[in-house]
């Protein structure tokens, strides 16, 4: 009999953890993501208004006599600065905050479904791990017949440590933002990245 019962308080303890770590993991997916994206955006949204950069700053669009777009220059050196001024002022951020708390239900540490956001709450601490880091990306859409739209991304990777009264858990958080988009008319050319002639 007491071994059964260690059996189930043990396989009890397990299905909690699990369902608990599960649903840490989700809240800080949401919650946490949400948090820092709000971060980023308003990071790179206050640079760029105070720079005054805007797409002509990032890429220079060349033409044939003709008026056909044949190439688009990337200036990485600007993106690069970019990159290192955003960068600088999310960490200086993420480091003054510390840490951020979030609450998970009870009802979501059972795995059910009918008992999920029910009952009372855990709180858990996100605690950042490190230094952010980013990049950016440049992407082609199609949005209409002969016509194509250039963005450019900042993507940034940060890792937080979720400790709550059972277990502690890293989690890597990454959100994207668009910092620079043109329409271009007609076939869009080779990039050449890297390239930072006038």
């Amino acid at each position: 009999m007491l071994l059964a019962l260690a059996a189930l308080t043990i396989s009890l303890a397990a299905v909690f953890t699990s369902n608990f770590n599960r649903a840490a993991e989700q809240y800080a997916q949401t919650t946490i993501k949400r948090q820092v994206s709000m971060l980023i955006e308003k990071t790179i949204l206050s640079y760029l208004e105070e720079s005054g950069a805007s797409y002509g700053d990032y890429c220079t669009l060349r033409y044939t006599d003709n008026g056909k777009l044949s190439s688009i220059t990337i200036d990485t050196l600007k993106l690069n600065v970019f990159k290192s001024e955003v960068l600088l002022r999310v960490n200086n951020l993420l480091n003054e905050s510390d840490r951020t708390e979030f609450h998970v239900p009870w009802g979501n540490l059972t795995g059910s479904k009918w008992l999920s956001g029910r009952g009372g709450s855990i709180t858990i601490k996100a605690v950042p791990l490190g230094m952010a880091s980013g990049g950016t990306e440049s992407v082609f859409e199609s949005v209409g017949i002969n016509q194509s739209v250039h963005r450019i991304y900042f993507e940034l990777r940060a890792t937080v440590s979720l400790l709550t009264p059972f277990t502690q858990t890293d989690c890597e958080l990454t959100s994207s933002v668009c910092i620079a988009e043109t329409v271009i008319i007609g076939e869009v050319p080779n990039v050449y990245f890297g390239s930072q002639q006038p």
